[in-house]
């Protein structure tokens, strides 16, 4: 949602990345984004965190009053961040680097006994 908003995609020392992966930039497609986030963070020198969405162009009461759980949650953890102020360090959903099911053209999957997977079967197909 932040990106959609204008958030900026940046690196450690403040380059937009995004474009260089993607011509819609911030708001190229999830999984674009998501590995561009996870290629960006392979670049980290010693350890340290190498990507951040950046809205700290935008209006601090806009941000808060459009994004309050966003808000609430950064504020409430151990390391408080205000993001009206800081950049917020981001890694790539988890859902984008564990991999899938492979299918057949017609969306079926073999379960690990070998057969497919059925409507009966209690699984998706």
């Amino acid at each position: 949602a932040l990106r959609g908003e204008g958030a900026i995609l940046r690196d450690a020392d403040g380059r937009a990345f995004a474009r260089d992966y993607h011509p819609r930039g911030e708001l190229a497609p999830r999984d674009v984004v998501a590995r561009a986030v996870f290629c960006e963070g392979q670049k980290a020198e010693g350890g340290g965190h190498n990507a951040f969405l950046d809205v700290t162009h935008r209006d601090p009461a806009w941000l808060k009053g459009r994004f309050p759980s966003v808000h609430e949650h950064l504020t409430s953890r151990a390391a408080p961040l205000d993001f009206s102020k800081e950049w917020i360090p981001v890694v790539p959903a988890a859902h984008y680097t564990c991999g899938g099911v492979t299918t057949d053209l017609d969306g079926r999957a073999t379960t690990v006994g070998g057969g497919t997977g059925t409507n009966d079967g209690g699984w998706v197909r």
